[in-house]
């Protein structure tokens, strides 16, 4: 019986001759199996890179409710009627992103009542907000609607702040003491003045989900076209335009107004910002107008005013700006 080594033997008498030596052979097989184990190795730390990420997607979507989301189609067209003594509905907790917001002054020195526009519905309704009492005196902005509507950040009776999510309900309260005069600069970002060290260049901003974090004042609004030095609610005589900072300038203390300021001659005040070079504020007239200043400070064409909300609406208001610019465009509302 033929043996298995006269079995390889004989095989072997047939085989070809030349060839690769076997520690030549041996070696290439050796450098392929490292590229099979690294290609291997690639494709798993890409799937693992996207299984990560889908993970913290879906992690992060059950509780996390800072993600900016669209507000769906506008319910409302400009100019804003604003409907005066009309018995309101109460919007409850969680009506959705608002488009505009108003404090009415009260009577007896209660606290005021505030008047919202469902951005979605075009409803007007009252809004149960843990307000202080009014004052007269106060010149700050103390409520403040998002850019997308979606949140409202005031101060409570305590002088607390307090962002309400009105998509959820919920309230945050960002541990901060500010001064009356925070604003936010955009969907998420909420940025006021340091109230416990009080300086010109204190301030913070904040985010959902995040701590408040302290911010050099004109470094942080430096990245924006146009921002206003202080926000302000009272609605003054008009005597003296409201200044505002074109923050394209230098960082720093060298240029403490990180930009050029000019006057607004055709607004009173200034209540919100529209992308980059849209101003929202009331006119001589007691009207809310949105102005581009697109050209710079020469404000001579009063074409360049489109009218947001008409006469007899109460003069402290703050408006979803994003969503007022959405209804500035032609296919949402004046063009």
């Amino acid at each position: 019986m033929d043996t298995l080594q006269d079995r390889l033997a004989g095989l072997a008498e047939g085989a070809p001759t030349g060839g690769e030596p076997p520690a030549e052979l041996w070696s290439r097989g050796r450098r392929a199996r490292r590229r099979r184990v690294a290609a291997v190795a690639a494709c798993l730390l890409v799937v693992g890179a996207l299984g990560a990420g889908i993970g913290l997607r879906l992690a992060g979507g059950a509780g996390d409710h800072s993600r900016v989301e669209p507000a769906g189609t506008l319910g409302f067209t400009l100019p804003l009627n604003y409907p005066g003594r009309a018995d309101l509905p109460r919007l409850g907790a969680a009506p959705g992103p608002l488009a505009a917001l108003w404090l009415t002054p009260p009577s007896g020195g209660r606290v005021p009542q505030v008047v919202a526009l469902v951005a979605e519905t075009g409803t007007f309704g009252t809004l149960s907000l843990d307000l202080p009492r009014y004052d007269s005196e106060v010149t700050g902005q103390d409520v403040a609607l998002s850019a997308d509507g979606r949140r409202v950040a005031y101060l409570s009776p305590t002088r607390d702040l307090v962002v309400h999510d009105l998509v959820t309900g919920d309230d945050v309260r960002p541990a901060i003491q500010t001064r009356p005069g925070f604003t936010w600069v955009d969907a998420t970002h909420l940025f006021g003045h340091d109230g416990a060290r009080g300086g010109d260049a204190d301030a913070w901003v904040w985010q959902p989900g995040t701590e408040p974090r302290l911010v050099d004042y004109y470094a942080f609004t430096a990245g924006f076209a146009l921002v206003p030095p202080e926000p302000v609610l009272e609605h003054p005589d008009c005597s003296t335009p409201p200044t505002v900072t074109d923050s394209t300038g230098r960082l720093g203390t060298e240029n403490p107004q990180g930009g050029s300021e000019f006057q607004v001659p055709w607004l009173c005040d200034v209540l919100g910002v529209i992308g980059t070079h849209t101003l929202l504020g009331h006119d001589p007239n007691d009207q809310v107008v949105a102005l581009d200043v697109h050209d710079g400070p020469a404000f001579s064409d009063p074409n360049l005013r489109q009218v947001v909300a008409l006469q007899g609406a109460p003069l402290r208001a703050t408006f979803a700006t994003d969503l007022i610019g959405e209804a500035l465009t032609p296919q949402g509302g004046v063009s």
